[in-house]
């Protein structure tokens, strides 16, 4: 009898616990600093970019987790240890679009652009010559064109400026001078929204009290407008590293790092911030209290990426330590619990750092461990958000309706023709599942709220598992009444 309950428990368990499905990939490359991106468009490769010895290295992952093929890019090189920035990554259309700079003597460099067009590369094109400090290269790129930035020295250490270019068909169309103020051992974050055209910059300024800022175009960086600072009133002194993903129906989520978190006792943190248009709906702290180690700047290092249905934040413990990550699949009113993907990771004060993308119904994650380059990924099984999942009811935002609480039917996987706008008497659009924007907190911040079983939280059911339960213990009970015969006769 007891090796019979035995087994049953062990099944019980085995069916019941949500165990994690992040994998990492046998690949590996050596170098430092990755980035990944997709276009959007169903099938089309992810795109992987790192450097190597100073120079770029693509490779593109068709199926499963292992590239299909990788190359190096012409025209790319400079410093080859950890603190070199690596190269700054899009996709879009088909076509492959990489910032990177060169050169490097006297910590001067070029502020490069490279196209891949399908049947190979473009000659690289140079758009600043001589740049003291051409740091923390980016690009976004839609349908509307092409937007690279890259951080400067303009008066004197630390201090930066933020220069865009915006480029269509290859050819350079406009430039702007000091988009933002940065700082140079921080990094800028710069991508593109929902609707062509439309872009996010954001820059990190950890002085002392130090701000996140950011800035929005309409027309691929043409016209910038300045947004000013952008942080939680919760985040006092230093705030930096900044990293943001769209969501298809245009909410933008950004991660940033804290160096006294009221939040979490005055501790580092990473936060994340969700943000429709220009207005901020709430801003949580993703890591837990006392998770992050300070550092001399002491900014939480985290990466975000959101696919369909799942949002993950993949973060340093701090610079160069653990590669740890927390996911969401309730649009952050429930979290897992902190999953390690690597003791160590990137260094150098947060520039050879890891990447995050979303991927259809996938999150990947790369990183280096200071000499080698991995990628690790997980998929979700929930559909995806739509927009009745994208916004707060205005009269109950701080708990999910019941006919919410499980994933969407699949004829709900897409928007509504007629749930894409605000109705006439909301200031924003119908949706469940969401945290109060007036108190952070009900969106569950993984070091107060974190799920029951500490791991994965709102788990689609699992088709099958009662009526799996259910043989099981018909073949248990016929075995223990053909048994329990046999024992009676003995004695």
């Amino acid at each position: 009898m007891l090796p019979r309950l035995l087994l049953l428990l062990l099944v019980l368990t085995a069916l019941s616990s949500p165990a994690s499905a992040w994998v990492e990939s046998s690949w590996t490359a050596p170098g430092e600093a990755p980035d990944i991106a997709w276009s959007g468009t169903w099938q089309d490769p992810l795109q992987l970019a790192w450097l190597d010895g100073g120079e770029v290295q693509r490779a593109w992952i068709d199926v499963g987790l292992v590239p299909s093929g990788s190359e190096l890019v012409p025209g790319t090189g400079g410093e080859s240890d950890c603190w070199g920035w690596g190269p700054g990554l899009a996709a879009w259309g088909g076509e492959v679009h990489l910032a990177h700079k060169a050169g490097g003597a006297g910590w001067a460099y070029d502020d490069r652009y490279s196209r891949w067009t399908g049947s190979g590369w473009e000659a690289a094109l140079t758009l600043a010559s001589g740049v003291e400090r051409g740091y923390s290269p980016q690009v976004a790129a839609d349908a509307d064109g092409v937007t690279v930035a890259f951080q400067r020295v303009e008066d004197e250490l630390p201090w930066t400026a933020i220069d865009t270019w915006t480029l269509v068909g290859g050819a350079l169309v406009a430039s702007h001078s000091a988009v933002l103020d940065g700082r140079a051992d921080d990094r800028l974050d710069l991508v593109a929204g929902s609707t062509p055209g439309e872009r996010f910059l954001f820059s990190g300024v950890p002085d002392p009290d130090g701000a996140i800022r950011w800035a929005r175009s309409t027309d691929a960086g043409l016209t910038w407008t300045d947004l000013g600072e952008v942080q939680a009133a919760a985040c006092g002194g230093r705030a930096g590293q900044p990293d943001a993903d769209v969501q298809a129906w245009g909410d933008l989520f950004l991660t940033y790092g804290c160096s006294s978190d009221a939040d979490r006792a005055g501790d580092p943190s990473v936060r994340l911030a969700r943000i429709s248009g220009e207005t901020v709906l709430w801003d949580i702290p993703v890591t837990g209290p006392g998770e992050l180690t300070g550092w001399h700047l002491d900014l939480g290092i985290g990466r975000v990426g959101v696919c369909d249905g799942a949002l993950a934040v993949a973060y340093q413990t701090t610079d160069g330590g653990e590669l740890r990550v927390r996911w969401t699949e309730d649009l952050g009113a429930t979290w897992s619990g902190p999953e390690t993907l690597a003791t160590t990771v990137g260094a150098c004060e947060g520039r050879n750092t890891h990447a995050v993308e979303g991927y259809e119904d996938q999150v990947f994650v790369a990183w280096s461990d200071g000499s080698t380059v991995r990628l690790a990924w997980d998929m979700f099984e929930g559909d995806p958000w739509d927009d009745d999942d994208a916004l707060p009811d205005d009269d109950d935002s701080t708990a999910a309706d019941d006919d919410d609480s499980a994933p969407q039917d699949d004829d709900d996987s897409a928007l509504d023709d007629d749930d894409s706008a605000s109705d006439d008497d909301d200031t924003l659009p119908d949706g469940d599942l969401e945290p109060d924007p007036e108190d952070p907190s009900s969106a569950g911040a993984p070091g107060d709220a974190a799920p029951d079983c500490g791991c994965r939280a709102a788990e689609p059911d699992r088709p099958g598992t009662l009526m799996g339960l259910l043989i099981l213990a018909a073949v248990l009970l016929s075995a223990r009444g053909r048994g329990g015969g046999a024992s009676s006769a003995t004695p």
